[in-house]
């Protein structure tokens, strides 16, 4: 799998043997010889779609199994839609018309020789005082690509919820005391009912449950000695055989403090804009870009997710290494808005350090996600850059149209917005590129363009 930097910790793997065993259903121990399947070589995807009505950001996985990829693909085409058929209700009986959200990111929890698994966070936000949040565990077979919802993973002819809805209150009993089974609300959610038993995702060492959004605590772990009687007779997880285990997340870094000032916008007599971009990087777009500027002798700053980053840090390098710059664009582009002081601190404090990490550059100017200004005064070094020039309507317009729009607006001194994720902006970038050359114009950094 394509490992996204982690540089808190490193996780000891330890590989699968060539065989298992595995119980048969009558009870007969069984010889079976277990194919080997390599590390998945991960992309990552990224839909971020700003519209005036809502917002959406999605971030999954890509792997080299197309029944996996193609669950994916339905699981985000039916958040999707959810989310617009709620957005639209929702607009229709309240008076507020703030945008609304989706944010939906993820987290490879563990891969194995057999299995491959994933947890979704998914936020959903139409207005109402309570935000949606909720989670989405996905557990695959690797050798078919097969999705494997709870029932699957255990024996049928067991009553398996109440086996877990013991082990799961034993195992809080142990960890917290007897007094966390006194409480109502988690007596509630670790009942053996199916819909308390949704999110249960397959571990190196047994298994997680995860509980419904507001039960603290969020998760326990069944070990695979207390579980093994229960699970399906096909089902097998080897302790310590994991190949990989959760991705880095953005929780327990330090602070940064960061102000609400904007860019310094100075304007002389030599022709210069900016030329920055979004959303980025991406393996073959963000370089595409990168050679249409060295086309033109002209250089950009380029607005990271740490994200993305922490999955394509060889790309974040090479935009460094051909004299460009990086700016800060939050770890996972969520609408800072609806987050708490310390929540955006953690999103621009790891994208920061990822950054500096990987490429050796320390960034001090973060561009907020969706232009939005922060809910709270915050006080700091980081500056916050704005855009004059940006075009909203790229899937409805061809490359020379948004090209056009582009040069029609821009004038000297002027910050100019594109996104490395679109298909088209490398040539609508050469199209501006060409067109603004021969008007005299020099396209630089922010730096630079402050130097002015």
């Amino acid at each position: 799998m394509r490992q996204p930097i982690m540089y808190i910790s490193i996780i000891s793997l330890v590989l699968l043997a060539a065989c298992s065993f595995l119980a048969s259903a009558n009870g007969t121990t069984v010889s079976q010889e277990v194919k080997e399947y390599s590390e998945y070589d991960l992309d990552m995807k990224s839909e971020i779609l700003e519209f005036e009505e809502y917002h959406i950001t999605i971030h999954y996985p890509e792997t080299p199994n197309t029944q996996i990829n193609q669950t994916i693909i339905d699981y985000v085409n039916q958040i999707k839609s959810k989310f617009k058929q709620e957005s639209y209700q929702a607009m229709q009986v309240m008076k507020s018309h703030s945008s609304h959200e989706l944010h939906v990111d993820f987290e490879v929890l563990h891969e194995s020789e057999q299995y491959f698994v994933i947890h979704f966070d998914e936020t959903m936000d139409v207005g109402y005082p309570d935000i949606s949040k909720s989670r989405t565990i996905m557990n695959f077979k690797k050798e078919n690509g097969q999705r494997l919802e709870t029932e699957d993973l255990f024996n049928q002819e067991v009553d398996y919820l109440q086996a877990l809805a013991d082990l799961t209150n034993e195992k809080l009993e142990e960890e917290f005391g007897k007094e966390i089974n006194q409480n109502s609300f988690l007596e509630k959610a670790t009942a053996p009912l199916p819909s308390n038993y949704q999110n249960v995702a397959i571990n190196s060492g047994g298994v997680t449950i995860f509980f419904r959004d507001g039960v603290q605590p969020e998760e326990i772990s069944l070990k695979m000695d207390n579980i093994n009687e229960f699970l399906h007779p096909e089902i097998t997880v080897v302790e310590n055989e994991a190949l990989h285990e959760a991705t880095p997340s953005i929780e327990g870094l330090k602070s940064i403090n960061i102000n609400g000032e904007d860019v310094k916008r100075p304007h002389g007599e030599n022709k210069k804009i900016a030329l920055t971009f979004d959303d980025g990087p991406h393996p073959q777009k963000t370089l595409d870009i990168l050679e249409v500027l060295e086309r033109y002798d002209a250089k950009g700053t380029f607005f990271m997710l740490g994200k993305r980053v922490s999955y394509y840090p060889e790309t974040a390098q090479e935009v460094v290494t051909e004299g460009h710059e990086i700016g800060n664009h939050t770890w996972n582009h969520p609408c800072l808005t609806r987050l708490s002081k310390d929540e955006v601190v953690r999103q621009i404090q790891a994208t920061k350090e990822i950054i500096q990490h990987v490429t050796g550059e320390e960034t001090t100017r973060v561009r907020l996600p969706f232009g939005e200004n922060l809910s709270a005064p915050y006080y700091g070094t980081m500056e916050i850059v704005p855009w004059d020039v940006s075009v909203e309507t790229w899937r409805k317009e061809n490359p020379r149209q948004i090209a056009d729009t582009f040069i029609s607006e821009i004038n000297d001194g002027d910050i100019v917005l594109l996104h490395d994720l679109e298909g088209s902006t490398p040539e609508v970038l050469d199209m501006i590129l060409a067109s603004l050359s021969y008007e005299g114009y020099e396209f630089v950094t922010l730096s630079q363009l402050e130097e002015k």
